[in-house]
């Protein structure tokens, strides 16, 4: 079984009275996990507020109020291609992110993925992304190593200011297409 070492969080949104209880949040939320994996990890103090109080199948629902877990996965794949550190300073951490490798953990994947790889790697545990590409996708990562110049990183993303260059290839004829295409505004929505 896999179990991070690093919490998930999540914010408990406004909500119309009565408010549901933790566990039908949660499992609301979550709908892979089950109500009866939410009441065992509730009893064994894996579920904290963000004072890391341990909360209980009592705790009230609080709107705005965030609740921190550690994701849990029965059998993760190993993914055996490997990621490369390009630049590293006091500030950023630049690595070249293999295809099929997650940036972040999610769904079946807790230690398989980008982050925590490098935060093993580094011994950076305060690492974090500055943006991410999909799990299939190889390509080049940003990571906020200072914790105090982060939001400066994230605003150029927010406000446009950096631009994501894909590049692919293709196994095609020379003499059947042209060597280059442009392909634009293909992003869909995927699962989850």
């Amino acid at each position: 079984m896999g179990i991070s070492k690093h919490p998930s969080v999540v914010t408990m949104p406004q909500a119309e009275k009565p408010y549901p209880s933790i566990v039908a949040f949660l499992s609301g939320r979550f709908p892979a996990i089950s109500p009866e994996v939410w009441k065992e990890r509730l009893a064994a103090g894996k579920v904290c507020d963000e004072n890391a109080r341990q909360l209980t199948l009592h705790s009230e629902y609080v709107p705005l109020k965030r609740i921190f877990y550690f994701r849990e996965v029965g059998s993760e794949p190993f993914i055996p291609f490997t990621e490369k550190i390009l630049f590293l300073d006091d500030e950023i951490l630049v690595a070249c992110k293999p295809h099929f490798l997650p940036v972040t953990p999610g769904g079946k994947y807790v230690d398989e993925c980008l982050l925590n790889r490098l935060r093993r790697s580094t011994g950076i545990e305060d690492l974090a992304p500055l943006h991410r590409i999909d799990r299939g996708t190889a390509g080049i990562v940003l990571f906020s190593v200072n914790k105090s110049s982060r939001g400066l990183y994230g605003k150029l993303f927010l406000n446009g200011q950096i631009e994501k260059t894909y590049q692919a290839l293709a196994a095609c004829h020379p003499l059947q297409a042209a060597s280059s295409w442009v392909v634009e505004n293909r992003i869909e929505q995927g699962e989850p």
